[in-house]
């Protein structure tokens, strides 16, 4: 028997949907710790997805509330990510020019 796995993508799509909805849960409630492990988490799929600009502005965020809160245990993984963002090369896109 075989069994569906979901592509990488909508796998991607429902992490960030459920990071999405925490976040806004966390904020409702006034749960600041939450809403600070959930941009990181939504800063890390924006950075895997390649949104290297969007992820470093979420990711710096993350990164100051966690400093803020005086959360070091996650700070090591938020700064990583971040450092990912910044140095990852940027992929341009050819464009054909127009005759």
């Amino acid at each position: 028997m075989s069994t569906i796995r979901p592509s990488r993508k909508s796998s991607r799509e429902n992490s960030g949907r459920s990071f999405g909805e925490a976040q806004a849960l966390a904020v409702e409630l006034e749960m600041r710790p939450l809403e600070a492990r959930c941009r990181l988490g939504i800063g890390k799929l924006l950075l895997e997805t390649g949104n290297r600009r969007e992820a470093g502005i979420v990711l710096s965020s993350a990164i100051a509330m966690l400093g803020e809160m005086d959360m070091r245990l996650w700070l090591p993984e938020a700064e990583a990510a971040l450092a990912a963002a910044v140095a990852a090369p940027l992929q341009l896109k050819r464009v054909s020019p127009v005759a």
